[in-house]
């Protein structure tokens, strides 16, 4: 009989990090090597190799929430904010693909196509149980102006922050390329920031001077080529009064054993004080202060 993931993970006094980072595939499949589980099925597990490790950074209560319902088929219909939800998911799962590319052209068409490969959604069921009850902090809903699920105080890789901002869609997700992100038809600024940078993994004119000030205010520094007097550089300062808003996600390095790490979602930020031009140099004040536990998460306490 096939081990459940939480005897598993309790006899051997490991996280579901150590299961899935070792890239041989989901849990299903390390039962089937073990010759102890047959899923009869015909999908290649390879394609999920990186899934469940994506999944596994997921801490939000409302969306494990959701998704939990989803997969044991007690939601119906589903609002534009729940949408997103599955195309988080979707992401999180297939990363660079998009629906419509897996003849897929709605979140109906998702959710059966993810149902119908039962290893998948009964491992999916598994771990979210196992993710939820491990969650022991309280999250904040924010009203940006349009639906959005993501949660201040939550992490998340970065397909899922833009499947839930709703930028990544059925048969679009065009990649992030930079940590400043304007979405456009939105009005939004999105800043991603990562505060321990690796020359490894940055350029000399991408290691931008990025820090924490006080559990309210962060030190940002535009990319290298923003001048204060720039459309941009202006939108960055004038942003309350124009109508246009910020919003934040941080971490604190970009990997970690090899592992690339999520975003802290902080929520909306509002200018301060700049100095400098190409690049400027940007106080940030958080609507929402930074709690305990993702002040010591963002120092690698």
């Amino acid at each position: 009989e096939k081990p459940t993931l939480s005897s598993f993970l309790k006899k051997y006094e490991i996280s579901l990090e150590d299961v899935y980072r070792n890239k041989r595939g989901p849990f299903w499949k390390v039962c089937e090597e073990a010759g102890v589980y047959s899923s009869d099925s015909t999908v290649d597990t390879k394609a999920y190799a990186s899934a469940f490790m994506r999944i596994s950074q997921m801490n939000s209560k409302r969306w494990i929430s959701f998704v939990l319902d989803v997969l044991e088929g007690t939601i119906s219909p589903i609002t534009d904010e729940e949408e997103q939800m599955v195309l988080m998911l979707f992401y999180l799962i297939y990363d660079r693909k998009t629906p419509e590319s897996m003849g897929l052209y709605s979140v109906e068409d998702v959710i059966s196509h993810i149902l119908s490969i039962k290893p998948l959604a009964d491992e999916l069921v598994e771990c979210l149980h196992l993710l939820y009850n491990e969650i022991d902090f309280v999250d904040t809903e924010v009203d940006i102006g349009f639906p959005c699920p993501l949660d201040v105080g939550c992490s998340y890789p970065s397909n899922a922050i833009l499947a839930g901002l709703g930028y990544y869609t059925v048969n679009m997700c065009t990649p992030m390329t930079e940590g400043a992100f304007y979405f456009t038809k939105q009005n939004t600024d999105l800043l991603f920031i990562t505060l321990k940078k690796s020359e490894d993994h940055y350029s000399p004119t991408t290691m931008y001077d990025d820090y924490m000030i006080s559990d309210s205010l962060i030190h940002w520094q535009s990319q290298s080529r923003t001048a204060e007097d720039s459309k941009v550089g202006q939108r960055y300062i004038h942003h309350d009064e124009i109508g246009s808003q910020v919003l934040l996600f941080v971490r604190e390095t970009r990997e970690r054993n090899g592992i690339t790490l999520p975003y802290v979602y902080l929520g909306k930020a509002h200018y301060v004080e700049g100095q400098g031009s190409k690049p400027m140099n940007i106080v940030w004040r958080l609507e929402e202060k930074i709690s305990s536990r993702v002040l010591l998460e963002l120092k690698g306490e």
